[in-house]
C-alpha cells in the first residue's frame, strides 16, 4: 500500500494534473480574471497550502513552485532573496539592491536558475522607489560567468511600467522569446528612449503575437512595431500628425492582425496650433478599397473625427465582427460631420458585423449645417448578423433619427442589445418616438434582451397593444429623459405604462429611468413603481399557472 502511494506521489504527470486542478480552484477563490493585466493572484491561504505541499517530496516541490513562481510581480525574490542582497537595519532590502556583504555564488545562481525556470509571466508594474540594482553591482552581475543565459527562459508574457535598470535589463533579456508584452513607460524623454530601444529589440522576435503599448508611440519606434508580421493583437497610442509618422495605411502590412486597439494621442493634439486638415469626403472610394487584412475581426478606436475618418478609409477590413469607436473633441465643429461617414464606411465594408458601438464626447453645441446620416442608415440596415447596436451621444443632425433607427432595428433579426441616445440638437428639438413603436419591436425582434433609449411619454397608449399573447424575451429596458419631461409625463402614468409593457414583454425583469439633468450628471432614478407593478403582474400569472396545473392534475 505504501509502495503504491509512493508511486502515485512521485508520478510527475499525475502530480501535474492534481496541481493544475488545485491552481484552478485557487484562482477561482481569488476572483481573478484570466489575462496578463491585472495579473492573476493566488490567495494567501492557497499559497501556504502549496508551500506545505512543496515539502512532501521532490515531485511535489517542482509542481508547487511551478504554481507559486509562475506569475511574479517583482524581481526582488530573484535578485534579492535568492542572490542574498544586502539588508538594512529593519531587515528589508537596501534599495537599489547591493551585494556588499556577500556576493552571489555559483550555488546561489543555480538556485536562481531553478526558480526562474518556472516563471512564465512577469508583471513589473508599480514598483517601489529606487527599485533595481546599483549601477556598479548591476555591471558585476551582468559580467558574472555564473549568471544563467537565457535569464528567464520560460517567460512568455511581460508587463512593464518601470524603467529602473534591472527591469529594463530583464526586459531586453526576455524580449526574443516573448509571446505578449504590455508597455506603459510614460512620456518622459528617458521613457521614450527605452520604448524605442525595446521596440528595436522586440521587432526581431518572430513569435510575438500580442503587443500592448500604453504610452504614445514615437515615429521611429512605430516603424519597428509595423515590422512585426506575426502580431495578432496590437494596442497603440499614436501621434497621427507628425510629418515623420508612418501613415495609418502602414497597418495593412500586419497581415496576421486579429484585433486592433488604437488611440489618437491627446497630448499631441493639445499642443498642436494649426487646424486639422479636413480629408476628402469621398466615402465611395474608401468603401470599395481592397484590404489585405483578412483576419482582422475587432477594432477599438479612440480619437477625433479626422483621425477616425482616415483610419476607417485606410485600414477598415471586410472581416470585422466587433467595432467600438469613441469620438473625442476636434479643433473645429465641422469635423463632427465626419462621424456618420466613419460609421458608414465600416458598416458598408463589414456586413458580418455583430457588435457596433460608438460614443461621442463633444462639449460644444451642434448645428444644422453638417452632413446627414443617409449613408449610415443604409449601411446599418444591411447588417443582418448584428447583435449589439449602441450609439451614444452621436450627432446625426436629423430630428427624427430615432424613428429611423427603430425602423432599421426591426430589420435586424439577430439583434440582442439596442441602445440609442442621440444628443439634443440646437436647431430643432429631437423628435422622440411614441411608445407604440415598441409593438413593432415585439413583433419583429424576437432576440432583443436589452433596450436603452428615449420615448415620448406625452401620449400614453390606452388600448392593449396587440390582439395576441406576446412571448418576447426582452429582459431590461432603460428610459432616458430630460429633466422636467420625465416628471410631467412619465410619473403620473406608471401603472398604465406597466400594463402596456407587460402585454408586450412578459419576461421583462428590469425597468430603469435615467434623467439627463442640465445641472448634474446622469441620474439613475431607481426601478420606480413600473418595475414593481410588472413584478406583481408576473407573480399573479405564475400563481394562476400553478393553481391551474393542480386543477388539471
Amino acid at each position: 500500500m505504501e509502495e503504491s502511494a509512493g508511486r502515485v506521489l512521485n508520478n510527475a504527470e499525475l502530480t501535474s494534473i492534481i496541481f493544475s486542478n488545485l491552481k484552478e480552484m485557487a484562482l477561482g477563490d481569488s476572483g481573478s480574471e484570466v489575462g496578463l493585466y491585472p495579473p492573476q493572484k493566488i490567495p494567501a491561504p492557497w499559497k501556504r497550502t502549496f508551500a506545505r505541499l512543496a515539502r512532501t517530496n521532490r515531485t511535489m516541490f517542482h509542481a508547487s513552485i511551478d504554481v507559486l513562481w509562475e506569475t511574479m510581480t517583482s524581481l526582488e525574490p530573484f535578485f534579492g532573496t535568492l542572490l542574498l542582497a544586502d539588508l538594512d537595519e529593519k531587515g528589508g532590502f537596501v534599495r537599489p539592491l547591493t551585494y556588499n556583504c556577500e556576493q552571489p555564488t555559483e550555488k546561489d545562481w543555480e538556485r536562481f536558475k531553478l526558480y526562474s525556470g518556472h516563471t512564465k509571466v512577469l508583471v513589473l508594474d508599480k514598483l517601489p522607489p529606487n527599485s533595481g540594482v546599483s549601477p556598479e553591482w548591476l555591471a558585476y552581475l551582468v559580467t558574472s560567468k555564473n549568471m544563467p543565459s537565457p535569464l528567464f527562459p520560460a517567460v512568455k508574457h511581460l508587463s512593464l511600467s518601470s524603467i529602473d535598470n534591472l527591469s529594463l535589463l530583464v526586459a531586453f533579456y526576455v524580449a526574443p522569446s516573448l509571446q505578449g508584452i504590455r508597455l506603459s513607460l510614460g512620456n518622459t524623454q528617458e521613457a521614450q528612449i527605452a520604448c524605442h530601444a525595446l521596440a528595436v529589440s522586440i521587432s526581431q522576435n518572430a513569435r510575438l503575437t500580442d503587443f500592448h503599448f500604453k504610452s504614445p508611440v514615437e515615429p521611429k519606434a512605430l516603424k519597428h512595431i509595423l515590422d512585426m508580421r506575426a502580431i495578432t493583437y496590437l494596442h497603440i497610442e499614436v501621434h497621427a500628425w507628425f510629418d515623420t509618422f508612418p501613415p495609418l495605411s502602414a497597418l495593412n502590412g500586419l497581415l496576421s492582425l486579429r484585433e486592433l486597439a488604437i488611440t489618437e494621442s491627446l497630448i499631441w493634439r493639445i499642443t498642436r496650433g494649426d487646424p486639422y486638415p479636413l480629408p476628402s469626403l469621398d466615402i465611395e472610394g474608401a468603401i470599395a478599397r481592397e484590404s489585405p487584412l483578412e483576419h482582422l475581426e475587432e477594432i477599438h478606436a479612440e480619437g477625433g473625427g479626422v483621425f477616425q475618418f482616415q483610419l476607417a478609409s485606410a485600414v477598415s477590413p471586410r472581416s470585422l465582427k466587433k467595432l467600438r469607436l469613441q469620438f473625442t473633441e476636434d479643433e473645429g465643429d465641422e469635423e463632427i460631420s465626419l462621424i456618420p461617414l466613419v460609421l458608414a464606411i465600416y458598416a458598408s465594408r463589414n456586413t458580418d458585423l455583430q457588435v457596433l458601438e460608438a460614443g461621442c464626447i463633444y462639449p460644444y453645441e451642434y448645428s444644422a449645417e453638417h452632413a446627414g446620416s443617409r449613408p449610415l442608415l443604409a449601411a446599418v440596415a444591411g447588417l443582418q448578423a448584428l447583435k449589439t447596436l449602441h450609439l451614444g451621444e452621436i450627432p446625426f443632425f436629423s430630428p427624427n433619427i430615432l424613428e429611423k433607427l427603430f425602423c432599421i432595428a426591426q430589420q435586424l433579426p439577430e439583434l440582442e442589445f439596442l441602445g440609442l441616445q442621440p444628443p439634443i440638437l440646437t436647431f430643432d428639438d429631437l423628435i422622440l418616438p411614441r411608445l407604440s413603436i415598441l409593438e413593432g419591436i415585439a413583433k419583429t425582434s424576437p432576440r432583443l434582451q436589452v433596450l436603452k433609449t428615449q420615448f415620448d411619454f406625452s401620449q400614453m397608449p390606452e388600448d392593449d397593444p396587440m390582439d395576441y399573447g406576446s412571448n418576447h424575451n426582452l429582459e431590461k429596458i432603460v428610459f432616458y429623459s430630460e429633466e422636467g419631461h420625465f416628471d410631467e409625463f412619465y410619473l403620473p402614468n406608471e401603472l398604465q405604462l406597466a400594463k402596456y409593457l407587460d402585454r408586450l414583454f412578459p419576461r421583462l425583469k428590469v425597468v430603469e429611468e435615467r434623467i439627463e439633468a442640465s445641472t448634474s450628471p446622469e441620474q439613475k432614478n431607481g426601478p420606480g413603481n413600473v418595475q414593481r407593478y410588472l413584478h406583481s403582474f408576473q407573480d399573479v400569472r405564475a400563481r394562476m399557472a400553478r393553481e391551474s396545473s393542480r386543477y388539471v392534475a
